[in-house]
């Protein structure tokens, strides 16, 4: 569901479908071009930290749920400029809870780049956040997990990468020893064929 309500406004006023429309959010201002836009706070995040201006990698320190900065979210027609460059923004999604059972829509933020590494971080947005021990326990260990995931995935980039290391070491030896070989045959042919032809001569 993208909050289909927001563009009642816009397709009654103009007559256009929802094909037309798109949905945005802005971080830092009001949206231009909007005719109804919502400011939306409360907002909390998990699997990294937000400022308002871009996303950042959590510390060793870092809670594994922080709150972020109210934005305004809004349908804008398609011909009007976002807020932002597709190539600087990662769209995250935004569940109900912390549990990530039921997700309410898509959000942009601005990321600086590099997409794929926040995606990879399961970084999410929640309407609410739990407040039980057990559940922040639960988050802590959710993040963790990721954690270990992820360490174990650049594990396996490593041993891939000195697995091919290994292999272009072997098979440079591998040519090397066969120019060697080879050159040993060139040498003991032509030996061969001296010692021949000092006998062809000396008949």
């Amino acid at each position: 569901m993208y909050w289909h309500p927001m563009a009642v406004p816009h397709l009654r006023s103009m007559g256009c479908s929802m094909d037309s429309l798109k949905f945005v959010a802005s971080w830092k201002s009001r949206i231009a071009g909007a005719k109804q836009q919502v400011k939306v706070g409360g907002l909390q995040l998990e699997g990294c930290t937000f400022d308002g201006s871009r996303l950042s990698e959590n510390q060793h320190d870092s809670p594994s749920v922080c709150a972020v900065p109210a934005c305004y979210m809004a349908w804008i027609p398609q011909s009007v400029p976002s807020s932002y460059s597709p190539e600087e923004c990662v769209w995250l999604p935004v569940y109900t809870s912390a549990e990530r059972v039921r997700m309410v829509t898509n959000v942009q933020l601005p990321c600086g780049g590099y997409q794929d590494q926040w995606i990879q971080s399961g970084a999410a947005l929640f309407l609410k956040q739990q407040e039980t021990e057990r559940d922040r326990d639960t988050g802590r260990d959710r993040e963790k997990q990721r954690y270990r995931e992820r360490q174990r995935y650049r594990e396996r980039q490593r041993y891939r990468e000195r697995h091919r290391e290994r292999e272009r070491q072997r098979r440079g030896r591998e040519g090397q020893r066969e120019r060697e070989r080879q050159r040993d045959r060139e040498g003991q042919r032509r030996e061969s064929e001296s010692r021949q032809s000092k006998r062809e001569k000396e008949q």
